[in-house]
């Protein structure tokens, strides 16, 4: 049960974050700076914004996935 649990959050977290990477302007932002900082700079993007908040999600998501998979997982 637990780790149905486990399976379902992270499809949902997938699928949100595949839509606001697709749809929103802080999609278009990331994926701007990803192809490249310099021509996003040039664009009007904060590019170390951008940066610090694509740090901040993939740490986010660490703890988040941390946090699911410990129960699940146990260390002997």
């Amino acid at each position: 049960p637990q780790e149905i649990l486990v399976l379902l959050v992270a499809v949902a977290i997938m699928v949100a974050l595949d839509v606001v990477m697709r749809r929103t302007r802080l999609g278009k932002a990331m994926r701007a700076v990803a192809f490249s900082p310099q021509v996003a700079s040039l664009m009007g993007i904060n590019v170390t914004a951008v940066m610090l908040g694509a740090f901040a999600l993939s740490c986010a998501l660490a703890g988040i996935g941390g946090v699911l998979v410990a129960p699940v997982a146990q260390a002997s």
